[in-house]
């Protein structure tokens, strides 16, 4: 089934116990309900593919994993949730053209493979997340890399652009 939504809802707590309802949903590109298990894919047309270190913390493609294990998903405009007994083995980047050739190639992360390879967990980095936005404390960092190919320098207040705006 192609374009799916996903959506997850949890509760977070600060370091004060404040608490925050958490709503948290994407869009899948093609979601694989198969006899092994569930695989969410995301297509992309770049020529080169994630290298495998970046894949096995690649946060979007667990983060699809989470939502469809903890949450509900969409099946045109009827809302479900995944049946017992239902496994989520993971998500894949489907790379539409990689390489010289062209050659379509899938990329796999199975689900509980983030946590396994990352320093700090998904549920982790979504509770960071929602309480930074919650708190609204959005602290700018510079990243050469980053920043050097930036197509919002304009709204950054670390960038020369980004100083002009007044909010």
């Amino acid at each position: 089934m192609l374009f799916r939504s996903l959506k997850a809802s949890t509760k977070v707590s600060d370091l004060e116990g404040n608490e925050f309802n958490v709503s948290i949903t994407g869009k899948a590109d093609r979601i694989e309900f198969g006899i092994d298990g569930i695989t969410i894919y995301d297509f992309k047309t770049s020529k080169t593919p994630v290298s495998k270190k970046d894949l096995a913390v690649n946060v979007q493609l667990a983060l699809y994993s989470y939502l469809l294990e903890s949450g509900t998903y969409f099946d045109g405009e009827q809302m479900r949730q995944l049946e017992d007994g239902k496994v989520v083995s993971g998500a894949a980047l489907f790379q539409l053209r990689a390489g010289a050739e062209d050659q379509s190639t899938i990329q796999e992360l199975k689900a509980g493979a983030h946590d396994e390879n990352s320093e700090i967990s998904l549920v982790d980095r979504i509770n960071n997340a929602a309480i930074r936005i919650a708190t609204h404390k959005f602290e700018a960092t510079y990243e050469e890399n980053n920043c050097r190919n930036c197509k919002v320098k304009v709204l950054c207040p670390i960038q020369p652009e980004g100083r002009k705006v007044q909010l």
